[in-house]
This record gives structure tokens, sequence and C-alpha cells, in this order.
């Protein structure tokens, strides 16, 4: 077995895969809110997709200009790209997106969202969100 420290540095340098998003400063970029994050952070997988989809893509380019097959990307390569990093993100892609959806009781017999506890659940912004967070 590990020792404790041995154990607390590990979980400190994989922490990144439960949260892609801590790679970006959010606030410094001004969208540190609840609702920018979760916008962000749903988004964020479809960018990486689009990513892999333009390298696929421009691999097949560079194969039909420069005639060398070889240089084309695998399209059974892509799909093992794209669906290897929806894997290796799964737990912070569903926990980013279930976020919206673990209310908190407060003393005042409401429930707000245990993220940031000035959204309502079922208050205007909490249902505005519900557009981004039910599809992700």
């Amino acid at each position: 077995t590990l020792p404790v420290q041995d154990a607390a540095l590990i979980k400190a340098t994989w922490q990144f895969a439960n949260n892609p998003l801590t790679v970006f400063k959010m606030d410094c970029a001004g969208i540190g809110n609840f609702g920018s994050t979760l916008i962000f952070g749903c988004i964020f997988p479809l960018v990486v997709m689009s990513i892999a989809l333009l390298v696929w893509v421009g691999s097949v380019l560079a194969a039909m200009l420069t005639k060398r097959e070889y240089m084309r990307m695998d399209g059974e390569g892509f799909v093992n790209v794209v669906l290897s990093l929806m894997f290796t993100f799964f737990n912070g892609i569903v926990s980013q997106s279930l976020q919206l959806f673990k209310p908190f009781s407060n003393p005042n017999g409401k429930s707000t969202v245990s993220k940031d506890l000035s959204i309502t659940v079922g208050g205007a912004e909490w249902t505005s969100l519900l557009g981004v967070s039910i599809p992700a």
C-alpha cells in the first residue's frame, strides 16, 4: 500500500482528470460565475471532439494532396481517439453536467444548487441553465 503522503500526491496530480477546466483560470477570463463555468464545461468536450475531427480531416487532405496514402488517419483510429478522450474525462463530464441537479436544502425552506448557493432550484437562472445541462 502507498503511504498517505504518496496517495495525496497522486490524487493532487490527477485531479485535473475529474475537471479538465482546472487547467484554465476561469476568473482571469472573466467567466468565473456558475452559469458561465457550466456552459463552458459542457461545451468543452465538443471542442475537444472538433479538434480531433479537424486533425482527421487534415490527415485525409494531406494524404490526398501528397498522394501518400500512409498519411491518412484510419477512421477507426479517429473513433478510438475520440472515445478514449471521452472515457478518460467521463467522470468530469458527468460531474459537470449534473451539478445543476445537486440541490442543497436551506433553513428558509428553499433548495439551492450546492455549487452556487445563489441559484434557487426552479428559479429563472436555474431554468435557463437546464438547456445546457440536460443535453450534456
